[in-house]
Order: C-alpha cells, then structure tokens, then sequence
C-alpha cells in the first residue's frame, strides 16, 4: 500500500467528527466546544465550521471524566479465536486502530488476569447469586488506555499460546504513527519460562522493560510441599460487583483441611481482611446468594453448595469457605470456623474465654425457638 494510502485509512479510522465526538461523550455540541475553547479537550483539526478529533483522545477523555474504569467493562477488542493463524489479520486489524502499544501483559491463565483487573462480568451466565467473569490471557493496552485482548497469547511453558505470544509481539508497527521499538529477544523468550510477564515502555517511547513473576492462582501449589492432600484449588466470580474466590472443588469445598489450606495459599487475594461472616445453617448461607451449584452448567441448585465462611478484605474482595461444622453446636464449639478466623487475624478470644459456652447454651435454653442469625465480626 502506497504511504499516502497507509495515511489515508490511518485518518478514516482514527478520527471523528465534532458530532459523533458528542454523541461518544454524550453531550451536546455546544458543551464540546466549549470545552475545547478551555483547552479541556484538544482537537486535531479546528475551524469555525469544522472539528475533527481522534477517536483515542475522545475514549481517554471519557474514561477519565465518568470513571469507566471503576465498574470492569468488556473491551472494544476482544479477540477470542485461537490458534493464532486463524485471527492474525484480525488483529493486525485490531492494533491499526489503537494507539502506540506501551503495555504488554501475557499470563498462564485467566485467574491470574482477572486478579490484574482485566475481567468483565458475564450476566448472561449467572450461577445462583454469583456471576460468571471473562478475561483474557494476553492484553496489550495503549497509550490512551485501550485495550486488545487475545485468547490466543499465553505464557509459562513451550507450548502454541506462547508462540502465539511471541508472534504477536513481532505483529507491532516498526513504522508508522504508531511505531515501537522490536521488543528485544531475550525478553520476548520469558513467555516460555514465567507464568506472568509484563512489558511496558519507557516514557520516552525508547526502551522496553520486562517483569517476570510467578503465578498468583497456580492451583498445582500446596503449603505442605510433604502433603498427600489434594492440591489446592479455587474458582472466581463475581458476587454484587465484588471478586469472590471459592476455595476449593466441587469435590472438596466442604472440607475443613481443604479450606485451611485454601485460606492460607490464597491470602494474597485477601491480603487486608477486615471482617467476616458466619451463617450457623446452610440455609442461611443459601438464603443470603452464599452458595454454588455443583454443575453450574446444568443449574442443578438441589446439589448446591453453601458457603458458610466468608471472609472480606478492605479492597471488597472476599474468600468463601466451606469448612466442616458440627450440627446444632454454636459458634462457641466451631473449633474449625475459630481456627479459620484466627488464621485470618481475627480476635476470637470473646469465644473461647471461660464461660462462653455456658452462655450461649443458656441463651438458647431461654429462646429455643429464636430465629438464627449470621455472625458478623470485625477486626480491631
């Protein structure tokens, strides 16, 4: 394609008009202008009877003055074909349309992304009072904060997914307005060997630096590397706009061992935990949404599972367990859920100071037929 052609469609697909400029920001034309005229918003092209602007400085304004960020959204790319071979034009297509890339992002698998912030809520697969979440395992974001995600890319073994990686980083213009240096071989190789690798670019649109780390949610680790427990596993969703993690399996959540260990692996997801819930009865949990089926795909909610633990972390997010709880016993004689809440730092001495557990026998003698209720606590 000649240059001035390559300019010509580089033009057609990254700017926009005054009006469809307002009708993005959902204001009026006027209002724009004025905001121009404050130099709030800056226009490439600008006279008394016309306006154009890129569609980027538009998106960046937007997401900055409403705040998109806050509540996850699906992205305006989300490339979900693999192997790469078969959605490659798709994203060159993608990439034309965006910004400088500045940031890279390649994961082992979609946990880990999710814990990062790339996520978006799924409302058309609800399971009981939890939502399913989507993410990515390869997102390249902008210089305006777009972003590309591609199902394809992933890191932490030698495998298609990194190749597809690799060759997605050779995809980026070297020419153009939205060039950017090759990133160099030797960081481009961490793909193969780290299950989560970032790139971003300098400043000065020079230099790529790459970090490297292990995975958050590999379920292979366990706590006790001498243990012949099951490893420890964990599922996300989300529960009124919160990540929640379920620790454990179908097979083991309720499981007073599985949740000890789900708690201490995954404290990283809850690393500033500020109060708890405990629901005495599986009724309770199940009434309250604190429940997964067993097969959410086939919405079995007679084999649901309650959740009875539930620990909150300042950032909203929260842990839920299921551990073993001894029938028509109170909290007072939970020896797993106090075991479970000092783990988590809580102060549980109110529980287990003398005469506790006369208490509360007594207070149920004395109302037998009161309803039960969820505990709720806080730390100090």
């Amino acid at each position: 394609m000649h240059p001035e052609e390559k300019l010509i469609l580089f033009l057609q697909q990254n700017l926009i008009s005054a009006d469809q400029a307002a009708q993005e920001l959902e204001v009026s034309k006027a209002t724009l202008m004025a905001w121009v005229k404050k130099g709030k918003i800056s226009a490439v092209y600008q006279r008394p009877n016309a306006c154009l602007f890129l569609q980027q400085t538009i998106k960046a304004h937007k997401r900055h003055t409403n705040k998109l960020n806050s509540v996850p959204s699906k992205p305006r790319f989300h490339i979900q074909g693999t192997p790469l071979y078969k959605v490659e034009d798709e994203i060159i297509d993608a990439i034309g349309q965006m910004g400088r890339i500045k940031t890279i992002h390649v994961y082992f698998n979609h946990d880990d992304a999710v814990l990062d912030g790339f996520y978006y809520i799924d409302s058309d697969r609800p399971f009981g009072g939890l939502d399913s979440i989507r993410s990515a395992r390869m997102i390249l974001i902008d210089e305006y904060g777009e972003q590309l995600w591609a199902q394809c890319g992933t890191a932490g073994y030698g495998g298609t997914g990194p190749h597809d990686a690799e060759e997605i980083m050779r995809l980026l213009p070297s020419s153009g307005l939205i060039q950017v240096p090759p990133i160099p071989e030797e960081q481009i190789q961490k793909v193969f060997r780290d299950r989560v690798v970032k790139y971003d670019l300098d400043w000065k649109g020079e230099t790529w630096q790459c970090f490297s780390q292990d995975s958050y949610m590999d379920p292979r680790k366990v706590e006790d590397s001498g243990s012949n427990d099951r490893p420890v596993s964990g599922s996300l969703y989300s529960y009124q706009g919160n990540l929640v993690l379920l620790g454990g399996d179908e097979h083991s959540w309720s499981d007073s061992s599985m949740a000890k260990r789900a708690l201490q692996r995954y404290k990283h997801f809850i690393p500033s935990p500020i109060s708890y819930i405990y629901y005495p009865t599986q009724e309770l949990a199940i009434k309250a949404n604190r429940f997964a089926p067993y097969y959410p795909i086939d919405m079995d909610f007679h084999s649901a599972q309650a959740f009875q633990l539930i620990i909150q972390d300042k950032s909203g997010r929260e842990l839920w367990l299921a551990p073993d709880i001894e029938k028509d016993k109170g909290i007072t004689r939970q020896n797993s859920i106090l075991e479970l809440l000092e783990l988590a730092g809580f102060d549980v001495s109110r529980y287990r100071k003398p005469g506790a557990v006369l208490s509360e026998w007594m207070t149920a003698l004395l109302a037998p037929n009161s309803e039960e209720k969820p505990i709720q606590g806080f730390k100090n």
